[in-house]
């Protein structure tokens, strides 16, 4: 059965290898936060999947990675005999670090404009990976959250005219962070804000623009430190 899943996967990802959008999303369906006792949340999720992959893509091409992702997963589900946390497991592992999903994250970001290149920079350099954060359902912000509260606090150490309400937005459509639905076994819901794990790839391959030629030393005195100190100050 794991072998059967695992070439399920496989065939997946050699199809989609040219289109790396679509294993962006096969990659937030693997990472749904509702467990098996809340019904996995899957349906649920659906429309938050959708939204991201706007931002990203456009409403067109999201409308149609989500009807493959689903055509395909719900034969992976098969395959598995119904375990879902075998498939989401076996996903997430095959795609969090895939070379691809880098490459493409690493691509977005570097088409930014020189101010979201800045902004973009200083938060990639602080650690937040496996981090995530929770706001109210339905309506919940990033900046209602503890890690919107953090990356907020870097923002603002490089750009402090930068409008906070369109950072989910920005985030989100450069692939940084990903808002998923997590619902609890009593029925409870929360808006979820989760960093997915390809993001130490893109890390290692962005360049902040016009400092290529920078010495590493030179660029954390000047951008990454102070808004790592920025950070911690703020939660002093």
């Amino acid at each position: 059965m794991a072998q059967d899943l695992n070439d399920s996967i496989l065939e997946v990802i050699q199809q989609c290898s040219s289109t790396p959008a679509y294993l962006d999303g096969f990659l937030q369906w693997a990472s749904i936060p509702t467990s098996m006792s809340a019904g996995y949340g899957i349906v649920e999720n659906l429309d938050y999947i959708v939204s991201n992959l706007t931002l990203r893509y456009g409403k067109e091409e999201a409308a149609r990675i989500v009807d493959f992702m689903k055509a395909e997963t719900e034969s992976m589900v098969r395959v598995a005999r119904g375990d879902i946390y075998m498939v989401r497991r076996e996903l997430e592992g095959a795609l969090g670090t895939l070379p691809v999903l880098q490459e493409h994250f690493s691509r977005l970001a570097n088409a930014m404009n020189d101010d979201e290149r800045r902004i973009f920079g200083a938060i990639l350099q602080v650690d937040l990976r496996n981090r995530s954060g929770s706001a109210s359902y339905p309506n919940g912000k990033l900046v209602d959250s503890d890690l919107g509260q953090s990356l907020v606090a870097i923002l603002k150490s490089v750009d402090d005219h930068y409008p906070i309400d369109a950072l989910e937005t920005f985030l989100i459509k450069y692939g940084f962070l990903n808002k998923l639905l997590w619902i609890g076994a009593k029925g409870g819901r929360s808006a979820m804000f989760m960093t997915p794990p390809y993001i130490k790839g893109v890390r290692t391959k962005f360049v902040i623009k016009g400092t290529e030629g920078t010495s590493q030393c030179s660029l954390l005195l000047r951008t990454v430190i102070p808004a790592i100190l920025f950070v911690l100050l703020s939660f002093m």
